[in-house]
């Protein structure tokens, strides 16, 4: 079975980084409890159940200064990313009497075709071409052609470099 690790934010800026086989159906659910509307903003395919608990946990220690409750937390959306995306890659161990099922490695991929996601709206509506974008992450231009296609994942790695050149030119257009 497929787990995710995903990132919802209510309108104040508050974020919550969870665990779901469907993140989409959660957060209806979670949104039936909370006041206010909740976006889906990432959705990270962490594979094994395992994983992606101990991902979460992770997530939830490295971000414990900024709780605010819970599964909440007082965070930017590229800090929860990137908190996450390492989360993936350096889950927690599970308890000793899970410990035996932790053998399996997450992909850390987002599907593009399954996922909400910041990254990839900036990447369909920025006026900079592939060309650039690629130039400004240090990726191959048909990289950034086939996420926006839906012929590529995203992985870990390639988010790694994309994020900062969309924070950037978000800011850069925002001054």
């Amino acid at each position: 079975m497929t787990f995710y690790v995903y990132i919802m934010a209510k309108a104040d800026g508050s974020r919550k980084i969870g665990v779901s086989k469907d993140p989409w159906t959660r957060r209806s659910v979670v949104q039936t409890g909370a006041a206010g509307s909740l976006k889906l903003e990432a959705a990270f395919l962490a594979g094994a159940k395992e994983i992606a608990y101990g991902a979460e946990r992770r997530a939830h220690e490295l971000l414990s200064g900024k709780s605010i409750g819970g599964e909440w937390f007082r965070t930017t959306m590229d800090e929860a990313v990137r908190t996450v995306m390492f989360a993936i890659d350096n889950p927690l161990p599970m308890e000793a009497e899970s410990e035996r099922h932790y053998r399996s490695n997450a992909a850390a991929l987002v599907p593009v075709a399954e996922v909400c996601n910041p990254l990839l709206d900036w990447l369909r509506s920025t006026e900079l071409s592939y060309c650039k974008i690629a130039k400004l992450a240090g990726i191959s231009d048909r990289t950034v052609s086939n996420i926006v296609k839906g012929k590529n994942h995203i992985s870990g790695a390639v988010m790694s470099k994309l994020w900062p050149v969309m924070v950037a030119q978000k800011d850069k257009s925002a001054a």
